[in-house]
């Protein structure tokens, strides 16, 4: 049975507003989607309704999307956030991964694509633009640790390997065809790497790694 999600939209531009809502209730895991135009209107919906994922623009009317994600996840710890914005600066970037955010879409993405993006992100993936991707992984490849780093937070050579992998925007099931692996056992070496790094989820953990370049 194919699991269900409530949706919240938080963009102040009507056309995209209508043209996100009418592509995922068509979806057969979209149960309801609810309509933000501002920071205060979504906290408002979100008191009210029930809500799986938050799909945040950055530009909003009264505040930053990243620093409305910042408050849902410390209000809504189990939301899952998605950025769909026009802004590639990589200062928002990284501030967004920092910030809580499971993923960072660029407006630009095709349409057919935002529905596989989004429930990607809802059960359980990270997914970053491909540009965005590539800048996050080139900036730990420009901040590598020296080898006689200590800091490294006993990561084995198969977790560095699944959490680069991560950082890419691969889900389970793509990074276990990759390495040739099941499915269960990169969960279960996704669960260690958390448990060494002290986070509760993926963004965390590529924030994690970025901030203290520990990828190799």
């Amino acid at each position: 049975m194919t699991a269900t999600y409530n949706l919240l939209i938080v963009e102040d531009y009507t056309l995209i507003q209508i043209g996100l809502e009418s592509l995922f209730r068509k979806t057969d895991w979209c149960t309801n989607v609810s309509i933000a135009n501002s920071g205060e209107e979504a906290l408002a919906q979100l008191a009210k309704t029930p809500t799986d994922i938050a799909i945040l623009d950055i530009g909003l009317p009264d505040t930053n999307g990243i620093a409305l994600a910042q408050q849902v996840r410390a209000i809504y710890p189990d939301i899952k956030i998605i950025m769909l914005t026009s802004h590639d600066n990589q200062r928002e970037v990284l501030e967004a991964l920092s910030a809580g955010a499971q993923g960072y879409c660029l407006k630009g993405v095709l349409s057919e694509s935002i529905c596989d993006i989004v429930k990607q992100v809802a059960d359980g993936g990270l997914w970053l633009d491909p540009g965005i991707a590539k800048f996050v992984v080139d900036v730990v490849d420009q901040h590598k640790p020296s080898s006689d780093s200590d800091d490294d937070y006993a990561l084995s050579d198969r977790e560095l390997e699944i959490l680069r992998l991560v950082s890419y925007g691969n889900n389970n099931d793509e990074i276990a065809k990759a390495l040739f692996l099941s499915t269960h056992s990169i969960k279960q070496t996704m669960t260690k790497i958390f448990d060494k790094l002290s986070v509760s989820d993926r963004t965390e953990a590529v924030a994690m790694a970025i901030r203290n370049n520990i990828i190799e």
